[in-house]
C-alpha cells in the first residue's frame, strides 16, 4: 500500500511473481489470503479484488491455480463479483473435471450484483476514510 491506498494491481502482480517463481506454495498463499479476508468485510473485499486482478493477469493456470480459483469463487459469491470478459475467455478454456475447471465453471456462472457483504465493506471503507479525515483535521 502506498499512501494508505489499496493498489490491487500491484498486489496481484506480486502474487503472480511469487507463484510463478515457486517462492511460495499456492495452497499456503490461498489459505493466508482466506484468513486475511475473514478479518472484516472490507478486508474480504480487498482480497477479492486482488484475486480478481490476479485472474485478469493470467495467461494460463498452472496445476495449483485451483487453490486461488477456489478462493476467488468463494469471495466473488460473497461480494457479488464476476469475472471480466477477458478473464471469462481464459476461464472458459478450462475444461474437464479438474478442480481448476470446476472452480472456473462456478466463477463463470456468477454475475455482478450487490450483496449485503459488499455494502458492509463499502460502509466500513467510508467510515475509515471519515475517521482519517477527522484525524487530519484535528
Amino acid at each position: 500500500m502506498l499512501h494508505r491506498q489499496l493498489m490491487p494491481v500491484t498486489a496481484a502482480t506480486l502474487i503472480k511473481q511469487l507463484v510463478a517463481g515457486d517462492s511460495v506454495k499456492v495452497n499456503r498463499l490461498s489459505e493466508s489470503l482466506r484468513k486475511l479476508a475473514q478479518i472484516s468485510s472490507l478486508q474480504g473485499l480487498v482480497v477479492a479484488v486482488i484475486v480478481k486482478e490476479w485472474i485478469e493477469q493470467q495467461e494460463a493456470f498452472d496445476r495449483d491455480g485451483h487453490y486461488l480459483l477456489g478462493l476467488a469463487q468463494e469471495l466473488f459469491t460473497e461480494f457479488g463479483l464476476a469475472a471480466n470478459p477477458a478473464s471469462r475467455e481464459l476461464l472458459g478454456g478450462l475444461k474437464g473435471s479438474s478442480k481448476a475447471a470446476k472452480a472456473a465453471k462456478l466463477i463463470l456462472g456468477l454475475e455482478e450484483q450487490p450483496t449485503v457483504n459488499r455494502r458492509a465493506a463499502i460502509t466500513e471503507l467510508i467510515e475509515n476514510r471519515l475517521a482519517r479525515c477527522q484525524e487530519e483535521l484535528a
